[in-house]
């Protein structure tokens, strides 16, 4: 029934064990190999089953495994590229660094850091242009040199 020796063996072993285990339940005006049967088959059934539950477990732990790994992957991402942001912001100067935070980050309106500032609005506005640029710069030129170490990575295998 199960078509591999090895297997066969064990579940012949467990036959026998339950056999010994319930020697005293036989009923000697029965014939004992109809019990013997439904014993062993009974087994093999319960290592099917066994079986089918050990392969849903896998797929279980397969695909918990593989939610956790993406989950850690997509951690490790955003854990680079909030590296490569804060990086590329202690980069500009004081001033636009401020209005990067306080409009990028903090989320206030232009009005309000200037007010906060004592600037014009069109000065917050201009500076936060230039920093949201040198931002975007720094991290492009930090990619793209990944990008370009990858490539020569593979080139040279």
């Amino acid at each position: 029934m199960v078509k591999v020796p090895e297997i066969a063996d064990e579940l012949l072993q467990d036959v026998f064990l339950k056999v010994w285990i319930k020697k005293d339940t036989v009923n000697l005006e029965q014939s004992f190999k109809p019990w013997l049967y439904t014993i062993a088959q009974n087994t093999v059934y319960d290592y099917y089953r066994k079986l089918a539950q050990d392969k849903k477990m896998q797929d279980h732990l397969i695909n918990t495994f593989a939610t956790f790994y993406n989950q850690t992957e997509d951690y490790i991402y955003n854990k680079e590229r909030t590296a490569a942001l804060n990086e590329a912001i202690e980069q500009l100067p004081p001033q636009r660094k401020e209005i990067f935070r306080l409009c990028k980050l903090e989320e206030k309106s232009y009005k309000e850091v200037a007010e906060q500032l004592n600037i014009s609005v069109s000065t917050v506005s201009n500076q936060l242009v230039h920093a949201t640029k040198a931002v975007k710069d720094h991290i492009f030129f930090h990619s793209k040199e990944f990008l370009v170490f990858v490539i020569a990575l593979y080139l040279k295998n």
